[in-house]
C-alpha cells in the first residue's frame, strides 16, 4: 500500500506549510533511483535529466527533385504543409483531397544545411550542455534525404546536423577550457571537468552491430569464425534499463577524433542499391554522445546524452522491385517503422484518454523501440525530422510520413522536476540512535505518527523484496520454460523413434508380401510354360501324323491317277487302231462297245482328276495346320521366356 500511494503522497503538502510524511520519506536527490538510458553494461553512471519540453517537436524537410520527375501537389509555409491527392471514384472521375498539417518548422527544397541545424539541432545541443537528455531521429521513405540531413556531404557547407552538433559541443568545451566564456546559454561550470564519450550502434534486421568496432573484429579473419559481417551484439533488458551487451564506448579528446570516428562508423554501415537509391541505408544507425560532468571535489560524474538516429527508409516492393536479400531487408525495415508508429499512436491514445482503457505500446516488437522506450514515453527532449520526397509517385507515402510526424508532435513529455533548493529544509531523515527503541521512535513527534525513517526503511525493504520476488519469478519462468522445452524435445524424440520403428515394420511387411506375390506369380508362369511346352509337343506330333496321312493319301491318289491315265491311253490307242484298220466290217468292233469303253475311260479320267484335286486340298489344309501349330508353339515359347525373365 505504501508503494502504491507513494507517488500521490509525495505531492501532498499540509495546509500549514509543514513538511508532510511523504516528503520526509523521499530520499535526497543523490539517493533517488534513476532509470538508466544506456547501451553499455559497463556504464554505471546515472542520467542527469533536469528539464524537458512539454511535447515532442516535429520538423519537415522536402528534398529537391532530380531530373524530370513529376512533382506532387505540396504547398508549404514556415510551419504548415498541405498535400493534395487525386482520389479516383467508382464512377470513373477523381476528387481532390487536401490534407493540411502544422509543425514546428517546415523546410523547402532550397533550405540549406545551416538553416536546418539552427532550427532543429542547436536547441538539442543546448539542452545537452544544460543537463538534459535529447533524442533526434530522421524518419521517411527511402531516397527522401534522411542521411543527407543527418550526416551531409563532404564539403563544409554540406555537413549535416550531426557533424555540426559535434562542432558546437567541442567548440563550447574548448572555449571553456581556454578560459573564455562558453557558448551563450550553455551554463557550463568552469569548476567542473568535462569529457565526451560515444557509442555507434547499427540495427540490421534482428541483429545489433558495433560500428566503431576494430576492423579485425568487424571483418577479415573474424569473418572466417563467425561468418559474414561484424559480430552480432545482444540487446537485453533488466534492472530498469535496456542495454547492448558488448557495445563499447570511445572517449573523444577533440573534434577531429570525433569526426574521424563518425566517418569510420558510417563507412561500416550496411548499404546497397535498392532500385530507387544507389546507396540506400539497409540498417538503422544510432549514435549516442555522452557528456560526463564531474563537479569539483567529486569522483562520480553526472551524465547527459545526445542521441542521433538515422532510420532506414520505408520501401514499397512494387516501386523498388527488390527481391532476395534486399526484399528481406526491406521487410525488416518496414516492420521496425510500423512498430514505431504503433507505439506513438498508443502513447497519444493513452494521453488523450487518461480515464479510458490504457493501451500497451509494443516496445519489445522492435529493437529501435526497445532502446528508446523512455524517450518515446516522454522522458527527455525528442525531435523528429520527417524527410519527404516530393515525387508524385510517392504522394501516398508522403502523406503517411506527415501523419507520423503529426502524431509524434502530439505526444506530451513528462513535466520537469523542481530544481533542488539550497536551504536545508528537505534534508534526508536521520537514522535514530541504536539505543532508542521502536516504541520510542514511533512515539516521537506527537505520539501517533510513525517515525519517517522507519517507514522509509520499510519502503526500501519492500522494494528490495519486490526485486527479489521478480528475480525469482523470472528464474522460475526460465526454469519452467527449460523443463517444458526438454520435455517437449523428449516427447518429440520418442514420437520420432516410434514412427521410425513403425515405418520399418511396415516396410518389412510390405517387402515380405511383395516377395510372396512374386514367388506365386513366378510359379504360375513356370507351370504355364510347362503346360504350353507339352501342348506344343502334342500339337507337333498331331501335325506330323496328319502330314504322314496326307502324304499317304496323296501317294494313293497319285497311283490311282497314274492307273487311270494308263487305262485312258490304252483305250485311246485301241480306238486309233480300230479307226486306221480300214478293213472288213466284220473285223470292226461294235459301236456300242466302243462308246461304252470311251465313256468308262472319260469317267475314270474325271475320277482321277477329282482325286488329284482332293489330294491337293488336303495337302493345303495340312500345311495350314502345321503353320498354325508352329505359330502356337512359338507364342508359348515367348510366354515362357517372358515369365522366366
Amino acid at each position: 500500500e505504501i508503494l502504491r500511494t507513494a507517488p500521490d503522497l509525495r505531492r501532498a503538502r499540509s495546509r500549514d506549510g509543514r513538511t508532510t510524511m511523504a516528503e520526509a520519506l523521499q530520499p535526497p536527490d543523490s539517493e533517488m533511483p534513476r532509470r538508466k538510458l544506456s547501451f553499455s553494461d559497463s556504464d554505471g553512471l546515472s542520467t542527469s535529466t533536469s528539464a524537458a519540453p512539454e511535447r515532442m517537436q516535429a520538423f519537415v524537410r522536402l528534398r529537391p527533385l532530380s531530373g524530370k520527375e513529376a512533382r506532387a501537389t505540396i504547398a508549404t509555409t514556415e510551419t504548415d504543409c498541405t498535400i493534395s491527392l487525386n482520389k479516383p471514384s467508382a464512377q470513373g472521375y477523381g476528387t481532390i483531397e487536401e490534407h493540411s498539417f502544422s509543425f514546428d518548422g517546415v523546410f523547402g527544397p532550397d533550405a540549406s544545411q545551416p538553416e536546418v541545424y539552427e532550427a532543429v539541432m542547436r536547441p538539442q545541443v543546448q539542452a545537452l550542455l544544460e543537463g538534459r537528455d535529447t533524442l533526434t531521429f530522421a524518419y521517411g521513405i527511402t531516397n527522401a534525404g534522411k542521411t543527407y540531413t543527418v550526416q551531409g556531404g563532404a564539403a563544409p557547407e554540406q555537413r549535416g546536423v550531426l557533424p555540426r552538433a559535434l562542432c558546437s559541443i567541442f567548440g563550447a568545451l574548448d572555449a571553456l577550457r581556454a578560459g573564455g566564456e562558453a557558448a551563450a546559454g550553455s551554463r557550463l561550470d568552469p569548476s567542473c571537468s568535462y569529457k565526451v564519450a560515444a557509442s555507434f550502434l547499427e540495427i540490421y534486421g534482428a541483429e545489433a552491430h558495433d560500428l566503431l568496432a576494430p576492423a579485425e573484429k568487424a571483418g577479415s579473419w573474424w569473418q572466417g569464425i563467425r561468418g559474414r559481417g561484424p559480430v552480432p551484439l545482444r540487446i537485453k533488458e533488466g534492472g530498469g534499463k535496456v542495454s547492448v551487451d558488448g557495445l563499447k564506448e570511445a572517449v573523444w579528446a577533440d573534434l577531429a577524433e570525433a569526426l574521424a570516428a563518425v566517418e569510420y562508423g558510417w563507412a561500416n554501415r550496411q548499404s546497397a542499391s535498392n532500385g530507387v537509391n544507389d546507396v540506400s541505408s539497409r540498417s538503422h544507425a544510432v549514435l549516442s554522445i555522452k557528456l560526463l560532468v564531474t563537479p569539483a571535489g567529486e569522483s562520480k560524474p553526472k551524465v547527459t546524452r545526445l542521441t542521433v538516429v538515422d532510420l532506414a527508409g520505408a520501401e514499397k516492393q512494387k516501386l523498388t522491385q527488390s527481391s532476395g536479400e534486399r526484399l528481406n531487408e526491406a521487410n525488416a525495415i518496414n516492420k521496425d517503422l510500423m512498430v514505431l508508429g504503433h507505439c506513438l499512436r498508443d502513447l497519444r491514445w493513452n494521453q488523450s484518454h487518461p480515464k479510458g482503457t490504457q493501451r500497451v505500446p509494443p516496445y519489445r516488437n522492435s529493437r529501435i523501440t526497445m532502446l528508446f522506450r523512455d524517450f518515446l514515453s516522454g522522458s527527455g527532449q525528442t525531435v523528429v525530422i520527417a524527410a519527404l520526397n516530393p515525387r508524385a509517385i510517392d504522394a501516398q507515402s508522403t502523406l503517411e510520413t506527415l501523419r507520423f510526424a503529426s502524431v509524434a508532435q502530439q505526444i506530451k513529455t513528462k513535466p520537469a522536476p523542481a530544481p533542488a533548493k539550497e536551504a536545508p529544509a528537505k534534508e534526508a531523515p536521520k537514522r535514530p540512535p541504536a539505543s532508542q527503541s521502536a516504541s520510542e521512535r514511533t512515539s516521537d513527534g506527537g505520539g501517533d505518527a510513525p517515525d519517517s525513517y522507519v517507514l522509509y526503511e520499510q519502503v526500501l525493504a519492500l522494494q528490495e523484496r519486490l526485486q527479489q520476488l521478480e528475480a525469482e519469478r523470472l528464474g522460475d519462468e526460465r526454469r519452467i520454460r527449460e523443463e517444458v522445452s526438454a520435455e517437449m524435445q523428449q516427447h518429440m524424440e520418442e514420437m520420432h523413434e516410434s514412427l521410425t520403428h513403425s515405418n520399418q515394420e511396415q516396410l518389412a511387411s510390405t517387402e515380405e508380401s511383395y516377395h510372396k506375390k512374386m514367388l506365386l506369380h513366378k510359379g504360375r508362369h513356370e507351370q504355364s510354360a510347362v503346360d504350353g511346352h507339352v501342348e506344343m509337343q502334342k500339337q507337333h506330333r498331331d501335325s506330323a501324323r496328319k502330314d504322314m496321312e496326307t502324304l499317304s493319301r496323296i501317294s494313293s491318289t497319285n497311283a490311282q491317277l497314274e492307273a487311270a491315265r494308263a487305262e485312258v491311253q490304252r483305250l485311246t490307242a485301241k480306238l486309233a487302231e480300230a479307226g486306221s484298220a480300214g478293213g472288213a466290217a466284220a473285223a470292226r468292233p461294235e459301236p456300242d462297245t466302243l462308246r461304252r469303253e470311251a465313256a468308262e475311260a472319260v469317267e475314270a479320267r474325271q475320277l482321277a482328276e477329282g482325286a488329284q484335286a482332293q489330294a491337293e486340298g488336303a495337302l493345303q489344309v495340312a500345311k495350314a495346320d502345321a503353320a498354325a501349330a508352329r505359330a502356337t508353339a512359338t507364342a508359348a515359347e515367348a510366354r515362357a521366356t517372358a515369365a522366366e525373365g
